[in-house]
């Protein structure tokens, strides 16, 4: 057995105000794969990340705008600016050229339909949407709005049966509110609604 050989790297402090500037959802280019976004926060005077389904983890300064991912140590994002200095994206590399990831503009949340989810709590979340096979489980597409203690979204749908799920910072989670549930056949069970003819 090869003993691992420990890398000693040192870590650049970063400046919370800079980090701020990096939170946010980054799109990878649909020809690269389906609906991946990666979700940017800061927790513990540390930046974060967690791309789409898998988990969160902090990611390691390397410079004020370059962090290297730290379960994947070939892995590198690069934050990129425009000339005014707005965050547009972040670039994905790990030695094979670099991957240009865009930076997604502030949700509009769906405040108009026929259905209306309601989610109590998660006041301190950035995005919460609903995604399910009403929207062919794209996480992008139908945001909820801050209301009260909670988050609103309202979605024209037409009479059927629908499963679905709350995505919040990422992380799916079924309605708290709904106990009927369905296994959608990869052993995970989502919210299911019907919507009766009226």
């Amino acid at each position: 057995m090869i003993p691992k050989k420990a890398i000693a790297i040192s870590q650049v402090k970063v400046a919370p105000a800079v980090m701020r500037q990096y939170v946010g959802r980054y799109e990878l280019d649909p020809k690269f794969a389906h609906d991946f976004v990666i979700y940017v926060s800061v927790k513990d005077d540390s930046l974060w990340v967690k791309p789409s389904y898998l988990r969160q983890r902090p990611v390691i300064a390397e410079s004020n705008s370059g962090f290297r991912d730290s379960e994947i140590p070939d892995l590198h994002l690069a934050f990129v600016k425009d000339e005014k200095g707005n965050v547009t994206g972040l670039t994905l590399n790990s030695g094979q050229g670099d991957i240009l990831v865009k930076k997604l503009p502030p949700p509009v949340p769906s405040l108009t339909g026929n259905t209306t989810f309601t989610l109590p709590g998660h006041t301190d979340a950035q995005v919460v949407a609903i995604y399910g096979s009403f929207n062919n489980w794209i996480q992008t597409k139908n945001y909820c709005a801050r209301e009260g203690d909670g988050w609103v979204c309202r979605i024209d749908l037409v009479p059927g049966k629908y499963t679905y799920r709350f995505l919040v910072d990422g992380v799916g989670l079924n309605d708290p509110a709904n106990s009927a549930t369905e296994d959608d056949g990869n052993g995970h069970m989502d919210s299911v609604i019907v919507i009766r003819p009226k």
